[in-house]
């Protein structure tokens, strides 16, 4: 079993208020506040939809355990991997253990979904058997960096997904309209965020594969 929080959220979006009201075409600060939100909301439909995160946040997955040889990789949800942060383990003494690493455990970045794999010549440590949550692993996640305001290393066709999305939105602030047929997401931006799509459903973890 597995348990996976947000421990530092991305504090910004990908799209800035002055990019919607641009693409938008609305030229008065009136609804800075409603575009703001819309920013938002857009963007948490992108990231639901391509199952990736794109400022970067901070992100903890609990484990029960380590997984068992030969099956050493531990897959990390919402692409792109940053960086791992730290891999803590109770042992079988319950005491807390912080993992080295290079030399306990390597971190694959290049990978469609990040990767934590052990060590060559090395073997994940058996944890405390009675404990849920035993391994604690802290990672970033995410396209930008966190001085990158302007969300510029997100790909263009997410955000303007994301654009199109929200200026749907903006247009038509009820969701159903006589005569009309009105979908949640304009299928323009689906199109454009299917390249980024982790394919499958996250299996907590650990991969079995």
């Amino acid at each position: 079993m597995a348990a996976l929080v947000v421990s530092a959220a991305a504090s910004y979006y990908p799209v800035t208020t002055a990019e919607a009201k641009a693409h938008m075409r609305v030229d008065t600060s009136a609804d800075d506040t409603y575009i703001a939100a819309l920013i938002a909301a857009a963007t948490g439909m992108a990231e639901l939809y391509t199952r990736r995160r794109l400022v970067r946040s901070t992100w903890t997955l609990y484990l029960d355990r380590f997984p068992a040889a030969p099956k050493n990789t531990i897959e990390l949800p919402y692409p792109p991997l940053a960086s791992v942060s730290s891999v803590v383990y109770l042992d079988g003494s319950g005491c807390s253990n912080t993992l080295t690493a290079n030399t306990d455990y390597q971190v694959d970045t290049y990978s469609f979904v990040g990767r934590l794999a052990v060590a060559p010549s090395s073997y994940w440590p058996e944890t405390q058997t009675d404990k849920r949550n035993a391994v604690t692993i802290t990672y970033v996640a995410g396209y930008t960096a966190s001085d990158d305001t302007e969300g510029s290393a997100v790909p263009a066709p997410i955000k303007q997904g994301i654009l199109i999305t929200a200026a749907h939105w903006y247009e038509h602030r009820e969701p159903v309209i006589t005569g009309t047929i009105i979908t949640p997401v304009p299928m323009s931006a689906e199109y454009l965020w299917d390249m980024y799509k982790v394919p499958g459903e996250f299996q907590y973890g650990i991969d079995d594969g």
